[in-house]
Formats: structure tokens, C-alpha cells, sequence
């Protein structure tokens, strides 16, 4: 290929996704623009792109998802080509649609595939008709809902309640008995309505246990129609792909064969150009049709890794008009790839968002084996607005096996401060023996969560005597930097610290970890250090410290770890493990708690999608008040006790900051009676 595929690229997306489409469109010579908000004017993505045109307002719907301001940018700039990435509008007909009135190539499927494929009714209809198997189900989105009761009943539970035209593991309820239904199929409507702008729901067999097994297919404009092989997504949690691979472990060929036939029977059906994506449920050597996906997917990089094929320059080449019949696409996945997505999320906290700034932010080095795919860097703000995505870590090797152990490797060399993150969760599921043996199922991590995700807070004595030992080598540094050229360490013409003849040096300091104090001791000898802590002595020797490194001999046992000082605040990082504590010159002991109730405060900032309740109405224990929205999930704000709701603070609509009280209930006063 020697022609430009397009004079000018503009990108619709933003952070990891516009900076992996910008790369490619860089590498095939590709002017490309990147679109930014208010909360995005810094970002990645705006700085490596060759032009930028603002859109509008952090929130998405004011800029993102804006479809008039994106096509005016697009004019603007005089783009030739749209590229949505995944999500925002990404599966939008309407920009399909308004990409070919205006003369301007939209870099995916035409409106009428992504249409037929937006509706999951529609979908299934479509899949039937193509003999793709689809699980038993009632799709007939205007049901009422005492008829929707009828179908569930006629279906038999448990059954999974969701959102006709949703996506994304959104708007989706799993409901096991008939006593669930109500509130299920309330939550899943009010669900469907906030992200889809639309209620109607669908109900189908909940399979369980089952396996997430996709088919990557790609289609040209002149009717051929291949598959890139497959790839694994059970490993989830809220229904949100964690980890990915390629290709699917443990299926037998026979089977493969035919999900690869069913995915490109659909294609077929939908006259379908662009790549994509057709998702099943897999159990029992059985597969069921999901939905489709007119768009990349966030995985697609471990299809790139073991087929070694582009797929956003390929997307550009069917978008281009060139047959796929004539290149050179493999015939086999080349060894296993696993991406892991990294968030800035807390698993102890239910997968709760840690929006915030990044203050530092290392990734392990690439390489062909090892690729880092990411949006943001330090000093960058993870917008409450958006998705809290900080990365992908993408491996590859010959062997599954050999691959784990490689992502194991990256994890463990990835280090981010500032926000909290699921390395040390993602770290634990790829380590447990259901993973490496291949039997997990989507359900796996919320039945599994508190064997994945550690509540261990204790911080070990060892790593206190390392961050004593290396705050202890930083004040030495700053100290004596340009007093002296003498590099023997343990010289006292280099300690500035109070040496005198025939003493030990000593260096003590306190640390905060988790609201408690430790208060520790180094005794310093020619060849070794003594430090005491709680009654408990420990010997160090062979002592290595470096600006970013700690480790020595403990007791006869190596210790390293990873240290990142910022300020007053020491981050050590050892085995996927983050422990924050901060430099103090506190000798008292924790700070009391505030005592308020956690249910009525905002545990995140975010915006208020509904409140469900009115002042002065009578609520029970655990029932939900307010409904905060951010970063694509939901968060239930519930009252404490049964009683009285005597204030609600935030309208719908209205931008909440974490910790804000949301509402007050009262207990209900008994009536005196005369």
C-alpha cells in the first residue's frame, strides 16, 4: 500500500483509545485531529494529535457525545474520515449517518448494521434468522410490565433483566426468584433509562456458570467476510471486562469452528463492512448468541498480539475500499496474549471509582513482548466524568503459561500514586489456580471477592526499616550535596547528624500508615544498621538504597522494594503491593474517627442521576435515597435506620463532592398518648 488511506483523520474519542488510533494513523502518514473538553484540555491525547478543536463542556453529553459539535469539528478541520474508538458514539447510527451526508468517511459499519445490532431484540431476531444459537428468552421490548412477569415465569429463573438497547454491562439485573422481580425489573428500567435515554427492557435465561467468549470478524465493502479467531472475557466484575486473552483457552476445535461459522453467518446477514465484534455465552461445549459490536473493542489488542495484524489500520483499509481478499491476514493465532485493564478503582470498596490526580505514574519498559496502552500521565487528573481506565498491559508469549507470568512481571513493575488502583486484585485473579487452570466463569470474582482482594492492611517491620533506611539516605544527600566528595556512606565527615567519638549514630522517625503512628529507631554500625520498633529489633545489612529503590538483608532474609517519595508521603510497592504512608512528627496515636454515617455521604464526587425519595416520607433500613452517577457506575446512597426523611440536599442533575451529606433521616418519634 503506497497511497494515503485518508488526507486528514479526526478522532472522536478521547484519552487511551485516541492515543492508540493516532499512533496508527501516525504510522501510515495520516494527519490526525483530536477532539478535547474543558476537564481534557492537557490530556494525551490532545497533545499528540496534529491538531486539536475543542467541543465543549467536561460532562459527556455536552462534549463527547456531542454529535452536531463533533461534526462540526470534523468541518472545521476539514477531516475526510471519523473515527469513533469505542464507546461515546462509537456505535451511534447517527454519526454513520450524518458522516455520509456530509462526504466524510465513518471508519466502522454502516448505520443500518449498527442500528439492527443497537437493539438487543433486534439483534437476536437477526442471529436466529443467520442459525446462530441465541439462549431462550422473551425480546419483545414494549412489554408491559405484568407481561414481562408472564414471560420470566414461562422462562423459569433465574433470569437476566436488561436494557433493550444497552451495552457495556450496563442496565443489566440478574433476578433468581420470583420475590426479586420487582425490584429488579424496576432497577433495571430506571438503569436502561439513565444510560440508554430509553426503559425497555428484554429478559433471557441467565446461564451460570458460563464462560465470555467473543469472535473477532472483519468484513470489506465487496461481500468478504473472515474472522480474526477468538478470545476469553470472563474474567469481570459488574459485568465489565477485567482481563482479556487470546485465543480462548480450553475449546475444543469443533466448537471454535463453529462460533467462527455463526459469527460470519451474522456478518453475512448484516451486509456488515468494518471489523467487529459477535459475543456468546459459552458452557457445556455450548455457545449462545449475546449481542454484537458494530465498533473496536477495548480487548482488541490481544487479537493485534497473535494475529499480527493492525486492526485500527485495518479498519481504515475496509474504510478505504481496498479487499481484505488481498491481504495477508494469518491462518493461525501465533502463541497467547492477556490484557489486563488497569483502573483507578477500589475492589475493597465494590469496584468504587478513586478519581483524582495521578502524582506519579511509572510503567514497565516495552517491548515486543510487553505493550502499555494508556491515555494519561503524571501530574494528569482521572476526571470524575469519564471512564477511570489508567492503562492496559498487554503480553505475549508462545505459552498461556508463560504469559501469565510475564503480566505478573508488568503488574509488579507498574507503579502508580496519587490514585487508588486494582493492580494488587488483577494481580491476585491471574495468580489463582481457577485462572491458570482456565475454569472460571463470569461470576468468578463476585463469588470469589474476598479471597481476591486482600484486607491485610498490616505493614510489615520490614518495610518500616526500609523507609526508615532510605528517608534516613535522603536527609543524608540533602544534607552534605556539595559539601564533600566522600562517598563512603557510613564516614561521619559525611553525617550531618549530630556524631560523636566512641557513639553509634542514631536516626528516628515516625510514620503514619492508616490513621496509626509507628515510631522507629536505626542504630547505625560500620557494616549493618539495628532497627527498633515495638520492642522488636531488626539487623540490616547489605544495605542497597537508590532514589527510587530500598532493599537489604533482614534477619537473614532479602527485602526489596520499589520507593516513590512525594513530599512528606513514601510509597513502597512490593509484589503488586502499595503501602502509603507519610512522614510525621506525631507521637500521638490515630486520629479519632468522624463517627458520621457513610450511607447518607457521597462516597465519591459524581452527579446525582435520581433521587428516589421526597422530604418527609417514612423510609426502612437499607433503602435507597439517592442515586449518584460517576464514571459509568452507579452508587446507591441508602438510609441508616428506619425513619423520617427530614432534608434531601441535591437535586437530580446536580454535581455532589465526595464526602457531601446527601440527605438526613430522622428516627421516627413515638406519639405521646394522653
Amino acid at each position: 500500500m503506497t497511497e494515503q488511506l485518508f488526507q486528514k483523520l479526526l478522532i472522536a474519542n478521547r484519552g487511551e483509545i485516541a492515543c492508540r488510533i493516532i499512533r496508527t494513523a501516525r504510522r501510515l502518514n495520516i494527519p490526525s485531529v483530536a477532539v478535547y473538553s474543558d476537564a481534557d484540555r492537557d490530556a494525551m491525547h490532545v497533545r499528540m494529535a496534529d491538531q486539536a478543536v475543542y467541543i465543549g463542556a467536561s460532562r459527556a453529553a455536552e462534549s463527547y457525545l456531542n454529535l452536531e459539535r463533533i461534526m462540526q469539528a470534523a468541518r472545521q478541520m476539514n477531516a475526510d474520515a471519523i473515527h469513533p474508538g469505542y464507546g461515546f458514539l462509537s456505535e451511534n447510527s447517527q454519526l454513520s449517518e450524518a458522516c455520509m451526508q456530509e462526504g466524510i468517511e465513518f471508519i466502522g459499519p454502516s448505520a443500518q448494521a449498527i442500528r439492527l445490532m443497537a437493539s438487543k431484540a433486534n439483534a437476536a431476531k437477526i442471529a436466529e434468522r443467520a442459525d446462530v444459537p441465541i439462549l431462550p428468552g422473551h425480546r419483545e421490548a414494549e412489554m408491559d410490565d405484568k407481561t414481562t412477569l408472564e414471560r420470566v415465569r414461562e422462562i423459569g429463573f433465574p433470569v437476566l433483566i436488561k436494557a433493550a438497547l444497552g451495552g457495556g454491562g450496563r442496565g443489566m439485573v440478574i433476578v433468581e426468584s420470583e420475590e426479586q422481580f420487582w425490584s429488579g425489573l424496576h432497577t433495571a428500567r430506571a438503569q436502561a433509562q439513565e444510560f440508554f435515554n430509553d426503559n425497555l427492557v428484554i429478559v433471557e435465561k441467565y446461564l451460570n456458570p458460563a464462560r465470555h467468549i467473543e469472535v473477532q470478524i472483519a468484513a470489506d465493502k465487496h461481500g468478504n467476510v473472515t474472522h480474526l479467531f477468538d478470545r476469553d472475557c470472563t474474567a469481570q466484575r459488574r459485568f465489565q471486562k477485567i482481563v482479556e486473552e487470546a485465543p480462548a483457552p480450553g475449546i475444543s476445535e469443533r466448537t471454535r469452528q463453529q462460533m467462527y461459522d455463526a459469527a460470519m453467518s451474522l456478518a453475512r446477514m448484516l451486509n456488515y463492512h468494518s471489523v467487529g465484534t459477535v459475543e456468546f455465552l459459552y458452557a457445556n461445549d455450548t455457545f449462545y448468541f449475546m449481542e454484537m459490536n458494530t465498533r473496536l473493542q477495548v480487548e482488541h489488542p490481544v487479537t493485534e498480539q497473535v494475529t499480527h495484524t493492525d486492526l485500527v489500520e485495518l479498519q481504515l483499509q475496509i474504510a478505504a475500499g481496498e479487499s481484505i481478499s488481498e491481504l495477508e491476514l494469518p491462518t493461525a493465532p501465533i502463541g497467547h496474549s492477556i490484557q489486563a485493564r488497569i483502573y483507578a478503582e477500589n475492589p475493597a470498596k465494590d469496584f468504587l471509582p478513586s478519581p483524582g490526580r495521578i502524582e506519579y505514574l511509572k510503567f514497565p519498559a516495552q517491548s515486543d513482548k510487553l505493550q502499555i496502552h494508556s491515555g494519561v500521565q503524571s501530574d494528569d487528573l482521572v476526571d470524575l466524568h469519564y471512564d477511570p481506565l489508567i492503562a492496559k498491559l498487554i503480553v505475549w508469549d508462545i505459552e498461556r503459561d508463560e504469559s501469565i507470568k510475564r503480566l505478573y512481571e508488568a503488574l509488579d513493575r507498574l507503579k502508580v500514586v496519587g490514585v487508588q488502583t486494582n493492580t494488587e486484585f488483577v494481580s491476585n485473579l491471574i495468580q489463582s489456580s481457577a485462572f491458570q487452570a482456565h475454569s472460571i466463569d463470569v461470576t468468578f470474582v463476585e463469588s470469589h471477592l474476598s479471597e481476591l482482594v486482600s484486607e491485610d492492611s498490616t505493614l510489615p517491620d520490614e518495610l518500616l526499616a526500609l523507609a526508615m533506611l532510605f528517608v534516613e539516605r535522603q536527609l543524608v544527600n540533602n544534607y552534605s550535596s556539595g559539601c564533600t566528595q566522600n562517598h563512603d556512606y557510613y564516614s561521619p565527615w559525611r553525617l550531618m547528624n549530630g556524631w560523636r567519638v566512641n557513639s553509634q549514630k542514631e536516626f528516628a522517625c515516625s510514620f503514619e500508615f492508616e490513621d496509626r503512628v509507628y515510631n522507629v529507631i536505626g542504630q547505625f554500625g560500620r557494616n549493618h544498621v539495628v532497627v527498633r520498633h515495638k520492642g522488636r529489633t531488626l539487623v540490616c545489612q547489605d544495605i542497597r538504597l537508590e532514589s527510587d529503590f530500598a532493599g537489604a538483608n533482614i534477619d537473614g532474609i532479602n527485602w526489596l522494594a520499589t520507593v516513590v517519595q512525594i513530599n512528606d508521603k513514601i510509597c513502597l510497592f512490593r509484589h503488586c503491593k502499595q503501602y502509603e504512608i507519610t512522614l510525621s512528627d506525631r507521637l500521638s496515636t490515630a486520629r479519632a474517627g468522624s463517627g458520621d454515617s457513610d450511607s447518607l455521604i457521597a462516597p465519591l464526587p459524581g452527579r446525582v442521576a435520581r433521587v428516589m425519595v421526597k422530604k418527609g416520607e417514612i423510609v426502612s433500613a437499607g433503602q435507597c435515597l439517592i442515586v449518584i452517577e460517576a464514571m459509568k457506575m452507579e452508587h446507591q446512597i441508602t438510609s441508616p435506620i428506619d425513619g423520617i426523611v427530614s432534608a434531601i440536599e441535591y437535586r437530580e442533575n446536580q454535581l455532589v463532592e465526595e464526602g457531601a451529606s446527601c440527605a438526613l433521616v430522622e428516627p421516627i418519634k413515638p406519639t405521646s398518648v394522653k
